[in-house]
């Protein structure tokens, strides 16, 4: 099997991950990307004059960022013995995980939710839920 975790350290990515590992049968022959995406806002150009954005993974900022998240997950996920690979990238978090997934011909993506209500959520938009519309393949959102 090959699976997606998307990943950004809050409470509820890390509940997923924990959901995952308790309740998936990812064994050695299993491949579970790890992905974190810095996000960069739909027009960077208008934050120009305000902020220096990140452009690359590898960026410092992005880094100091992704590695405790990562390392965070890789906690909640425990003694899996799938084969566990971290994806950083720097851009549209749902757009870039559906990607990820489409890229690595992945079986499953499981993300968190972070539990907006649906006001909040039509205002501030929902990672999960563009991933769910956007994704070729199954989609778990654990809440």
């Amino acid at each position: 099997m090959k699976c997606v975790l998307a990943t950004d350290g809050t409470e509820s990515s890390l509940k997923a991950a924990t959901w995952l590992a308790e309740n998936l049968r990812l064994d050695a022959g299993s491949d579970l990307y790890l992905v974190y995406v810095f996000p960069i806002p739909s027009h960077p150009e208008v934050y120009a004059e305000l902020v220096c954005l990140p452009k690359y993974a590898s960026d410092e900022p992005v880094k100091r960022i992704a590695d405790p998240i990562m390392k965070r997950t890789r906690e909640a996920l425990g003694d899996l013995e799938a084969n566990i690979y971290d994806i950083v990238l720097v851009g549209n978090p749902a757009r870039d995980i559906v990607e990820t997934a489409m890229v690595q011909k992945a079986d499953l993506i499981v993300t968190g939710n972070r539990g907006l209500s649906s006001s909040s959520e039509l205002c501030l938009g929902s990672t999960s839920n563009a991933i769910a519309h956007l994704a070729l393949c199954p989609v778990l959102i654990v809440r």
